[in-house]
């Protein structure tokens, strides 16, 4: 486990009332790394810690689905990495447009914009 992986979990855990759940690397292909739960939110989470990690199709997918479904549907990367997962989240968001694919929003955060994002 990254890092960064390890700080979003601390966060999460030390929120009152907060769920969350680390995905072991063994379960399903695509799963996000963390799911959370906070004031009736289902997150999604994905965290890319070095740079040139990115997201896979797998992983794209997954997410999308989610936050179609109406959950928060994240990466948090480290902010060498931010560019390049958005400009992957970019491609994959065309490449559904040009297929009639409907598209869904994910965003793309450092840990800090996480911390608050979760929060509000």
């Amino acid at each position: 486990m990254s890092t960064l992986q390890t700080k979003t979990l601390a966060f999460i855990m030390q929120t009152p009332n907060a769920w969350c759940n680390n995905i072991e690397q063994a379960s399903k292909r695509g799963c996000a790394d963390i799911l959370a739960c906070y004031n009736g939110k289902s997150w999604a989470i994905e965290v890319k810690d070095s740079k040139g990690d990115n997201l896979s199709g797998l992983q794209y997918e997954s997410l999308r689905r989610h936050a179609l479904a109406g959950g928060v549907s994240c990466v948090v990367a480290s902010p060498c990495n931010v560019a390049a997962v958005h400009r992957r989240i970019c491609q994959q968001d065309q490449d559904c447009k040009e297929n009639g694919i409907e598209t869904a929003r994910i965003e793309v955060l450092t840990l800090e914009q996480f911390r608050f994002g979760f929060m509000s």
